[in-house]
């Protein structure tokens, strides 16, 4: 997986977060469940355990466009492993597509979303102004579900982060499309 200047600031902020105190980001290639926590640690083989572990069933985004060249798209990444992207206009990629996940993809996702305490988020932004995109990320845990829609780019910085991050790793992925 090529690592990005995003993803670097995003595994700084993990590593800011972390209970080591030394604000050290951890050095590999795959977040890995310990303690309840997502850390970085030595490449290996990732089991259907570690999928497992992971808080978040489904993670997915939508942007709805607006009258311009805003982009219309959405994308969902399950914890089965499956990655599924429609694109409609504006997009680097129209139509139907799918891909197979990476596991440090969706398992930055799912811990950069807990740290950043998106769940304590307003469901709701909404800018005073007309001809902006909205954007809606919906997570799925198990036993429950939010989802936080933006309008006008208002939400908080936090959404704003994971948001940038979610659309590049969409970008990082290997699609295919559908039925070809």
């Amino acid at each position: 997986m090529r690592i990005s200047t995003l993803a670097i600031l995003a595994l700084l902020i993990l590593g800011s977060c972390s209970d080591n105190g030394a604000g050290e980001v951890p050095r590999s290639s795959l977040p890995v469940v310990n303690q309840g926590d997502y850390h970085v640690s030595g490449a290996r083989d990732v089991t259907d355990a570690d999928w497992a572990a992971l808080p978040f069933s489904r993670i997915s985004i939508g942007r709805g466009g607006c009258y311009g060249p805003c982009p219309l798209y959405s994308a969902e990444f399950l914890r089965s492993g499956v990655a599924l992207y429609s694109g409609e206009m504006y997009t680097p990629r129209e139509g139907e597509f799918e891909a197979e996940l990476h596991y440090d993809s969706f398992a930055l996702l799912c811990s950069l979303a807990e740290r950043l305490g998106l769940e304590e988020l307003n469901s709701e932004y909404q800018a005073a102004w007309t001809d902006d995109e909205t954007i809606t990320i919906q997570f799925e845990r198990d036993d429950a579900s939010f989802t936080i829609q933006d309008y006008g780019r208002q939400a908080p910085p936090e959404f704003q982060a994971f948001r940038a991050l979610f659309d590049e790793l969409i970008e990082q992925q290997g699609w295919s499309p559908v039925g070809k």
